[in-house]
């Protein structure tokens, strides 16, 4: 905008210049209809090119913070996911155990909490190697997020661990769980993986509590029943004979 008020005033200037120019005895010349129509078409094209320049700036600032945003977007999403398994990791427990302890609370709906660990994983990884045992629990996470609704949570909890939090009662999430194990059985035949390392499973029952929103009815946070079931079933495999769901 200013370079174009600029080349008009040097378009004026010039012409000034020479009138001064001009012998002082010949007659003063004024300027045509048609020097000044030129002077105004030069006005409209500059501010034209400059508004053209404009929008292109614009469009291009507008595409670039639209790169920034799905950028951030995806920085976030890879912070919050398991880059194993494709499932929510730790950290984003830590976001929402409270907002949904409090969500739950306030809409009265049941909570399910479903703690899954894959059976005698170690013993997996020592016999057929870290692979296996990689595409064992690439083969769960799958089979978790496409079981489960949207509204729900599959979070890998750590190593073999996984943590469900289901919006039901306790025993539709047993139910829920046979149906997960069954279905990791047929997939895991069809990959081709090592029978006997198949998903157990122990489920509790999670709700509000006037004191903590974070602690269920149990007066405990979601995070140490995950512990405890944890530990729980870590304990009932190494009975011998022991059942391997829960």
């Amino acid at each position: 905008m200013m370079s174009a008020a600029l080349g008009v005033m040097s378009m004026l200037d010039f012409g000034r210049r020479r009138d001064d120019l001009s012998p002082s005895s010949g007659p003063v010349r004024t300027p045509t209809r048609c020097s000044r129509s030129t002077i105004v078409a030069s006005i409209f094209i500059a501010l034209g090119m400059h508004l053209l320049v404009f929008e292109d700036m614009t469009g291009e600032i507008r595409r670039t913070n639209l790169a920034l945003a799905e950028a951030n977007e995806q920085v976030k999403k890879l912070a919050i996911t398991d880059p194993l398994t494709g499932c929510h990791n730790r950290r984003f427990f830590d976001e929402i155990e409270r907002r949904e302890m409090q969500r739950h609370r306030r809409y009265g709906k049941p909570l399910a909490v479903v703690f899954v660990d894959i059976n005698r994983f170690k013993d997996l990884n020592d016999r057929f190697g870290h692979d296996i045992g990689d595409n064992v629990l690439r083969t769960l996470g799958a089979l978790l997020r496409r079981h489960v609704r949207q509204s729900d949570y599959v979070i890998r909890w750590g190593g073999d661990d996984f943590l469900l939090l289901l919006t039901c009662t306790v025993t539709e999430a047993a139910g829920k769980a046979e149906e997960l194990k069954a279905a990791f059985t047929v997939e895991r035949d069809a990959a081709g993986l090592p029978p006997g390392h198949g998903p157990q499973h122990r489920c509790r029952r999670g709700g509000g509590h006037r004191g903590d929103p974070r602690h269920t009815r149990f007066g405990s946070p979601i995070s140490d029943i995950a512990t405890s079931c944890g530990r729980k079933l870590v304990k009932r495999a190494r009975t011998p004979r022991s059942p391997v769901l829960l």
